[in-house]
């Protein structure tokens, strides 16, 4: 009994372990942050009317439901309050099911950079269909978009949409 109760528990750490690093190794492997040289003035992202959680720093947007073949967008305001120029570029985009993200409605494809100089907002809008190869209808599902930053207290941030798709 005591071999079998060590060899679950031995499976369920280093399952744990492993996905803990796999997480993590998601998170990371974009550029290190690209601090200013001479300790000049600094970035920093925000997201007026919203406020991040966990880490990444995520927003999450709800949207009640998404209707399959139906194009859908969500808009959220990305600002410098910062002293510095921030510069985000868009790293990776987790769903097929993203048609496309847009900055102040001009496309917005991935390893796209743009600044934002201090106290400057633009808005980012993200679109999104589900089609019936991408996922059944009757689930919840989430996806993000993620940027890559220059600000050293928010080097990757996400923009999540959680949504129900239906028939």
């Amino acid at each position: 009994m005591r071999f079998w109760l060590t060899l679950i528990l031995g499976t369920i750490a280093v399952s744990g372990s492993l996905t803990w690093i796999y997480l993590r190794m998601e998170a990371a492997n974009f550029p290190a942050i690209q601090l200013q040289s001479g300790g000049g003035p600094l970035p920093l992202v925000a997201v007026p009317g919203h406020d991040f959680q966990g880490d990444p720093k995520t927003v999450v947007l709800k949207h009640e439901k998404s209707e399959m073949n139906v194009e859908y967008r969500l808009s959220v305001p990305v600002a410098n309050r910062g002293q510095g120029n921030l510069v985000l570029t868009l790293a990776r985009k987790t769903c097929g099911c993203i048609r496309g993200v847009f900055l102040d409605d001009a496309p917005c494809p991935e390893g796209f950079q743009f600044t934002l100089a201090p106290e400057q907002q633009k808005q980012v809008t993200v679109v999104w269909k589900y089609t019936p190869s991408e996922t059944k209808p009757d689930q919840d599902r989430r996806f993000a978009v993620e940027f890559v930053t220059n600000d050293p207290e928010t080097p990757v941030f996400r923009i999540e949409v959680n949504t129900h798709v239906v028939q």
